[in-house]
């Protein structure tokens, strides 16, 4: 069951999750003093109930909320962007949102982040995402003397952030080190590594 817009910017529906027979209450709620994004607070419904899944935990979470049981154990994973380079060097709708995949531990008895055991999941589309900068990089003739670095930037992050949230970071900046060529490219790359540092999410995806 999922909640109908009442405009509060708050729902809340019933979901089995953690498996046939389980239920888990899930919480929405939407500050609407900004353009986005949702959070999601996930408690499971047992003898004893206890939050499964905060979006306070991971802190760079955003927008929607994806489950879908992608290694078929019966237990749904969630798929969230990462909303951590919304407006790095370009607007809003250019903006890169890498997904990351989370699994339920029974032994934390909570959702973690395991973006490294669903990499081909995560990548599926990545060789689309490279086709588009290669077709920038390719019509990149313009009259207000911008180069093709700074026209495909946006397209060349996305593939690079695609990499890096799905544990294969040595692949994205090779990607990076491979098509961005411009004056700046170094302190691009600091910027870039500052972000990625204060992420949470990219702090869980390489603990281990």
């Amino acid at each position: 069951m999922r909640p109908e817009d009442d405009g509060s910017g708050v729902g809340y529906w019933l979901d089995s999750l953690l498996g046939h027979g389980t239920r888990q209450l899930v919480l929405q709620t939407y500050p609407l003093s900004t353009h986005c994004c949702y959070y999601y607070t996930i408690v499971d419904l047992a003898d004893s109930p206890r939050t499964v899944y905060s979006d306070e935990i991971f802190g760079d979470l955003g927008f929607y909320m994806e489950t879908q049981d992608l290694d078929r154990d019966g237990i749904s994973e969630i798929i969230r962007p990462v909303g951590s380079f919304d407006y790095f060097y370009a607007p809003h709708t250019e903006s890169a949102f890498p997904s990351v995949v989370l699994k339920y531990s029974p032994k934390e008895r909570r959702y973690v982040v395991a973006s490294r055991q669903f990499e081909k999941y995560l990548l599926r589309g990545v060789d689309s995402l490279k086709e588009i900068v290669s077709e920038c990089e390719r019509n990149s003739i313009y009259d207000n003397g911008s180069s093709s670095e700074e026209r495909c930037f946006p397209s060349i992050l996305r593939v690079v952030l695609d990499y890096v949230y799905a544990g294969r970071r040595n692949l994205g900046w090779d990607f990076f080190n491979s098509h961005y060529r411009a004056s700046d490219k170094e302190v691009v790359r600091s910027k870039i590594e500052g972000v990625l540092r204060r992420s949470p999410v990219y702090r869980m995806t390489y603990a281990n």
